[in-house]
């Protein structure tokens, strides 16, 4: 009799639980509209990507040339104006080569300025005198009874001295010309290559900035475009992202308004705007690609290299 109790009452709980379950699929089957459709709130997204402070300009400096005994005259810290020479090698040869340059150069110009003028009066006065000079010392020689050689040499001087005066009453052929002009083509180029190279000796400021690094001493030895000065201009000063991706970058464009904050002023806030967005992904295994944003506002003691962190309201 127990077992049939205990039997009927499984049976009895099995039926209630199992109408509870029905009762429940009935209930969210009328209470689930089949066009009903959940609606979602669009919201505005923010991108945002880590960053760093860069100059606007920057540049390493090298000689092109290879010497001793390097003298620098500016050092880390010191602004320099665009022009400024900041070191060079000894020029004492190549000076020298300037110098011997230049002589070669107004030798050949004079000789050809002489040719040009051809024939001046003093050229053919000289010539005359040396024709009648001529002429007179053969007279003194036939009426001396000279011999007939003397007589054969003297008449050479008058024939000689006839073809001088002809040649510069004629001016200078156009042959002369042409060479004396490649002469002086010639020393104009070795004048170009001598400066060339004192100019190659020497490294100038190519704009106003400030000295970064200097990887050199006094009287070293520096060999060809072997790093010298790393030079930037920290009076103008940019944000560049360095982790934003591409997903992020198509959604922005040059004038949109960002918000920075750096690392080193962790309780200030700036706006800037976007200045140029880069053609190219930037190096490295990721796809990211730099934006950079101007500052409305550049702190006076941040350095290149701060980190900072950008958000820009995407599309």
């Amino acid at each position: 009799m127990i077992k049939i109790f205990t039997l009927k009452v499984l049976v009895f709980l099995l039926t209630f639980i199992l109408s509870l379950i029905m009762s429940g699929c009935r209930a969210m089957v009328q209470n689930t509209s089949p066009t009903e459709i959940p609606e979602f709130v669009r919201i505005d997204q923010v991108i945002s990507a880590s960053a760093k402070l860069v100059p606007s300009k920057q540049a390493t400096l090298s000689f092109t040339m290879g010497g001793n005994e390097v003298d620098i005259y500016y050092q880390t810290g010191d602004f320099v104006e665009e022009g400024k020479l900041l070191a060079k090698i000894d020029q004492e040869d190549l000076q020298f080569a300037v110098d011997q340059a230049l002589i070669n150069q107004k030798r050949a110009q004079l000789a050809l300025d002489q040719l040009k003028k051809l024939p001046t009066k003093e050229s053919i006065a000289a010539a005359k005198v040396a024709l009648a000079n001529a002429e007179v010392n053969f007279d003194r020689l036939d009426r001396a009874g000279a011999r007939q050689i003397e007589l054969d040499a003297a008449q050479a001087l008058i024939n000689s001295a006839k073809v001088s005066l002809e040649t510069i009453e004629a001016g200078a052929t156009e042959i002369q010309l042409k060479n004396a002009q490649l002469e002086l083509d010639a020393a104009n180029l070795a004048l170009k290559q001598a400066l060339f190279a004192k100019t190659n000796s020497e490294i100038r400021m190519p704009f106003d900035g400030t000295v970064i690094e200097v990887y050199l001493k006094n009287d070293e030895f520096v060999t060809p475009s072997q790093p010298v000065f790393l030079v930037a201009d920290m009076a103008e000063m940019y944000i560049e992202t360095t982790d934003l991706s591409e997903v992020d970058a198509v959604r922005l464009s040059v004038g949109d308004v960002a918000t920075i904050s750096f690392d080193a002023l962790p309780d200030k806030t700036f706006i800037g705007i976007v200045e140029k967005i880069a053609y190219k992904a930037s190096p490295g295994s990721a796809i990211n690609f730099s934006v950079f944003i101007n500052l409305d506002e550049m702190p006076s003691n941040l350095r290149w290299g701060m980190t900072a962190f950008v958000e820009f309201k995407g599309d």
